[in-house]
């Protein structure tokens, strides 16, 4: 049922102020942003904000334990319908059209992060050519092992400069793809945007549901946030309502593709979006 949901929606973002430093961590660290009008440029959240290059380091997750942090390198996106001072840099979140299934690409300073791939069918490549997308994803980040959200890995491999995956280890070894664990606390810096994993819990030994074991993201970039949340299902909706991480955002792509085993009346109360994909 994904494909005839997606709408020509947008939210244009423009960063009002910027504080840009290199703190002694290697990471970077950005300033607010403010909402200044709304663009149909697809299904997309874009935000213009300043911006630095940023080095690799590692940072502490609430969950306690060393949250490993990926802080890539960034050059200038000089993309938007709009004039834009030289200066500024745009970043976007894109929720791309792949049938049933998820693929959701993050562009932000030149750093390009898939969130899962859509299908085997390849599905996620041929929406990545139809937006313009880079030739390379400089991170992969797998939510889980279903088909029609890791599934189309291979065939974007085949068209597409991939640098590092990530995904929980129980992913990886089902889907057989070598890469790095991410697991609950854990964040990923990009340009502008930080993606904070907030499931699921540490210990899954009780999770029933593969769903439920699926990795939900927080992305954030100065006070515009989107979250992502995978599969998951009632159960894991209200773990996370319970779990106390903050859940509120601008945008939600909708768990487990708007099916009627998720969206529950607490958890769309908790993180209350002004839009829902």
């Amino acid at each position: 049922c994904m494909g005839g949901i997606w709408g020509a929606l947008a939210t244009g973002l423009f960063a009002q102020k910027a504080v840009n430093s290199l703190g002694a961590d290697g990471l970077f660290y950005g300033g607010g942003a403010t909402l200044l009008g709304k663009q149909a440029i697809g299904v997309a959240v874009a935000l213009a904000r300043f911006g630095r290059r940023a080095t690799p380091a590692l940072s502490s997750g609430p969950a306690g334990g060393l949250a490993r942090t990926v802080a890539l390198a960034a050059v200038v996106v000089a993309v938007w319908g709009a004039a834009l001072a030289p200066a500024q840099r745009l970043d976007e979140v894109v929720v791309l059209d792949v049938g049933q299934g998820s693929a959701t690409l993050i562009r932000s300073q030149g750093t390009n992060i898939l969130v899962d791939t859509g299908p085997p069918d390849g599905s996620a490549v041929r929406a990545l050519d139809a937006v313009g997308a880079s030739r390379r994803i400089d991170l992969v980040i797998l939510t889980h092992a279903d088909a029609d959200h890791a599934g189309g890995l291979a065939r974007l491999r085949e068209r597409y400069e991939v640098g590092r995956v990530l995904g929980s280890e129980e992913t990886l070894r089902a889907r057989k793809v070598e890469g790095d664990t991410i697991d609950i606390g854990d964040r990923v810096r990009a340009g502008a945007w930080t993606l904070t994993a907030l499931g699921p819990p540490a210990d899954t030994s009780k999770v029933t549901s593969e769903n439920d074991r699926s990795l939900v993201l927080l992305a954030e970039s100065g006070a515009r946030s989107v979250l992502l949340t995978a599969d998951i299902e009632a159960a894991g909706e209200a773990w996370l309502v319970a779990s106390g991480w903050p859940l509120r955002a601008d945008v939600e792509v909708v768990p487990h593709h708007g099916s009627k085993s998720s969206s529950s009346a607490r958890f769309m109360q908790a993180v209350s979006p002004a839009l829902a994909v």
